[in-house]
């Protein structure tokens, strides 16, 4: 599956791509010191602003953005 990354993937391109291409493209997420962290599943849809789901052994959590000390559920 094509994917992008290094910034959230606008829902207009994204439909885009699909029209012009008819395949589905993904979202990756990683950082310079660490390999891709995230990634769109095959199997699921891609939700607008999403960078997808924690690959295995990736910690990861969503903080409240006043308060980082603040775990979100």
């Amino acid at each position: 599956m094509p994917s992008c990354g290094g910034a959230p993937l606008s829902p207009v391109i994204q439909r885009r791509f699909e029209e012009l291409t008819g395949r589905r493209l993904g979202v990756a997420y990683g950082l310079s010191e660490a390999p891709t962290t995230h990634i769109t599943p095959v199997t699921r849809p891609l939700r607008p602003g999403s960078m997808g789901i924690p690959l295995p052994a990736t910690d990861a959590r969503i903080v409240d953005i006043n308060d980082r000390s603040r775990i979100l559920p």
